[in-house]
């Protein structure tokens, strides 16, 4: 081969390993923006972690003379944190004390729309949350805390909350053991539907009390209430939550596989829904599937069972009158810790349970539901039964009585999807609320109560921590970057805008479209820098074979 043919043959290989190296190479952040007008992305603003939170302090139908702003002001705290140290954000928090007359048109709506139980009329707290919604008395960047004080006629009084079923669930009495529940009853402190807290001092009130001890009690309940509002995820108790706190997935899948030895479907209808409105910029779908109880299940849960036990007794009264039980004179031995056998056992059989599973991707939730054999319970709970989130094995585990799926019928659903809804919100790294007692507000939230959806503080905590995520990813992303067009540079810009005014789910939007048109134009390089090497080789490739078909014909010639 002469000179000009090597010379050929060797620029053809050159050129095919210059146009095909970026193209394995390169990296999401390393793109052109296909705009042409574009800027330098030294000066992208970091995230200003010293915010300030409005608290408004309101008074509704409780004269101003009965009240200590000054010392009230005194005592709360000016400032708390929230989240782990590495991603904390720091509240300078903005008091502000109103006085207004509880509104009379609430007052008779809630009176028109309530309750008479064994004798007490029953409030819908609901119905007062979106009142006070209507009325925009809570901050747009900040919380309500509103002490009431309701109108004489409807002085003998409680709260109910029920958001789903309320033919089934008003007025229904559990009794576990000895224990009675009223899962509709709300106590007189409340909040967590809208970002807000009531506290019907309407009692203490009509009572007589002094200027100081009404201070001294309002002191004590917004101590105890503002640490909620600011909540922490799971991350700042359990540094291998972190993980669970800095998850950024788009497209969330709930597979459930229930273990069962007869036939038994339960129901979670809704649950989706629920997490749809925790986090708006996700989807979520829903699989079950069964599979019969193997043989080793079996001895384990037999090896586990105490016999006799009890007996459990789980009884509920419905609304009209009527009375069933659920008698069981078993129990299978279970705790809340990785180390219990049952929970070792299902999370050895992960890959066998849940084929393909990759614990890297936390987005798949495994889910595996045990049903109980006949008359027999799960951690000596009496009814619905027990579960328990391990986000780093993969998987959340759940025991439930087979009674609750095949006899309790629409409240037997609602219990067990607000336990796997509870569990997996422990996956979404969300805690437990502070326990009820007399300076605790109850927080009408599926992390709590029965309830079918999450509270403001943990949409908002939820909300924050995914958004620390998003930015500091689509940041490295962008400063990273040779330029950055105008547009992506001002939708960045808004998007932190957007976070400090509290519309965060606006604000995550915001920072994916960016992510995904990344994403985008660098899948568009890689594409064209493809496309043109091709043709190029095809061009050098053609003209090579016509330099030695020359070549030939020449020397056929000579």
């Amino acid at each position: 081969m002469d000179r000009g043919l090597q010379t050929s043959f060797v620029f053809l290989i050159l050129t095919m390993l210059l146009l095909l190296e970026p193209a394995c190479h390169m990296r999401p952040a390393q793109f052109s923006a296909l705009s042409c007008s574009t800027s330098e992305n030294t000066d992208l603003p970091a995230l200003d972690m010293n915010q300030t939170a409005e608290i408004r302090i309101l008074f509704q139908g409780i004269n101003e003379t009965f009240v200590d702003e000054l010392l009230i002001a005194e005592e709360l705290p000016d400032s708390c944190t929230q989240f782990c140290s590495e991603s904390s954000i720091n509240w300078s928090l903005d008091y502000s004390f109103s006085f207004t007359d509880f509104p009379d048109e609430v007052a008779l709506e809630l009176s028109s729309n309530s309750h008479e139980i064994d004798g007490l009329l029953y409030l819908n707290s609901t119905l007062l949350d979106e009142r006070m919604n209507d009325l925009s008395v809570i901050p747009a960047r900040g919380y309500l805390l509103s002490f009431i004080c309701l109108p004489s006629f409807l002085n003998n009084h409680s709260w109910f909350y029920v958001d789903q079923e309320p033919e089934l669930l008003l007025g229904r009495i559990d009794f576990f053991d000895d224990s009675v529940t009223k899962v509709w009853e709300c106590t007189s402190k409340f909040g967590g539907l809208s970002r807000a807290i009531f506290f019907d001092i309407s009692s203490i009130v009509y009572n007589g009390i002094t200027k100081s001890a009404l201070t001294a009690t309002a002191i004590d309940l917004l101590k105890s209430s503002i640490p909620e509002m600011f909540r922490d995820l799971l991350g700042a108790e359990e540094s291998e939550m972190i993980e669970a706190d800095r998850q950024m997935y788009e497209n969330y899948n709930i597979d459930v596989l229930v273990l069962t030895e007869s036939e038994c479907s339960p129901c979670f209808e809704g649950l989706t829904q629920s997490f749809l409105s925790l986090m708006p910029w996700t989807t979520w779908d829903l699989s079950i599937r069964y599979h019969e109880l193997d043989a080793e299940v079996r001895s384990l849960l037999s090896s586990r069972t105490l016999s006799p036990y009890g007996p459990l007794n789980y009884t509920w009264q419905c609304p009209n009158g009527t009375k069933e039980s659920i008698l069981s004179d078993s129990n299978v031995v279970w705790d809340w810790r990785e180390t219990d056998p049952i929970n070792e056992y299902l999370s050895g059989k992960l890959q066998d349970y849940f084929p393909g599973t990759n614990l890297g991707d936390k987005s798949k939730i495994h889910v595996a539901m045990l049903i109980m054999p006949e008359n027999t319970t799960f951690a000596g709970v009496a009814g619905m039964g027990a579960g328990l989130c391990l986000f780093s094995h993969g998987i959340v585990i759940m025991g439930v009585h087979r009674s609750v799926v095949n006899e309790m019928g629409e409240v037997g659903s609602i219990y067990l999807t607000n336990l796997l809804r509870h569990e997996i919100g422990h996956w979404l790294s969300l805690s437990h609320h502070a326990s009820l007692g007399t300076i605790f507000a109850k927080t009408l939230c599926s992390m709590s109560a029965l309830c079918s959806d999450f509270c403001s503080y943990c949409r908002d905590a939820r909300a924050r921590m995914s958004y620390l995520s998003y930015f500091n990813l689509t940041r490295s992303l962008l400063m990273e970057s040779e330029s950055v067009s105008d547009s992506l540079l001002a939708d960045f810009i808004q998007s932190t805008e957007s976070f400090y005014n509290w519309d965060y789910t606006v604000a995550i939007q915001s920072l994916m479209n960016i992510h995904n048109q990344i994403e985008q134009s660098t899948l568009t390089l890689i594409v064209w820098q493809v496309l043109t090497g091709s043709l190029i080789v095809s061009v050098l490739a053609f003209v090579v074979f016509v330099m030695v078909r020359k070549r030939k014909i020449k020397e056929v010639d000579f």
